[in-house]
């Protein structure tokens, strides 16, 4: 078990990533304005993005080249809670997230019990903690609904076009 909340480079990056979806945001991009809603508490999912952002970074840095296809496959003027359109093709894109979902069971055997954020009381989260905030199809435990899926697609495709 590793403990990376002293790691200045991931903890730069997530507070990045953190300003990077606030300016986006800002500037209307889709994606980027329903995870500053689901921060502020839409669908009461606020743990859900103070955590998933945290793991979204960690991954991209584990496989920068998954976030290449992101980019390379998905569009920032494409809103992926759209029901309808490009962004509902990206969000289903089997060629985009398959390798994404493969990629998860791995990363949760080598890095579950690492430590990556803490809560809002600064009790620590592993990776498996967060997880929990996932569906199986993405080595989570949510069997149902997919809030979470939803926040850590977005960062990713986020993390992609801004920094692969």
């Amino acid at each position: 078990m590793a403990d990376y909340r002293n790691d200045y480079i991931l903890q730069s990056k997530i507070e990045g990533t953190r300003a990077t979806i606030k300016e986006l945001s800002d500037s209307n991009v889709s994606d980027a304005v329903a995870l500053t809603a689901r921060q502020a508490g839409v669908h009461q999912l606020s743990g859900h993005y103070a955590s998933i952002v945290p793991l979204a970074v960690f991954f991209s840095q584990k496989h920068p080249a998954l976030l290449a296809n992101i980019k390379n496959r998905t569009s920032l003027r494409n809103g992926m809670g759209d029901t309808s359109g490009p962004g509902y093709q990206e969000a289903r894109d089997s060629e985009v997230w398959s390798p994404i979902q493969e990629a998860m069971i791995d990363f949760q055997s080598i890095y579950g019990t690492d430590i990556i954020t803490e809560n809002s009381s600064g009790d620590p989260k592993t990776v498996n903690d967060i997880l929990n905030y996932l569906s199986t199809r993405f080595s989570g435990n949510v069997t149902s609904g997919g809030g979470g899926d939803t926040v850590f697609k977005r960062t990713l495709k986020i993390l992609g076009h801004i920094y692969y």
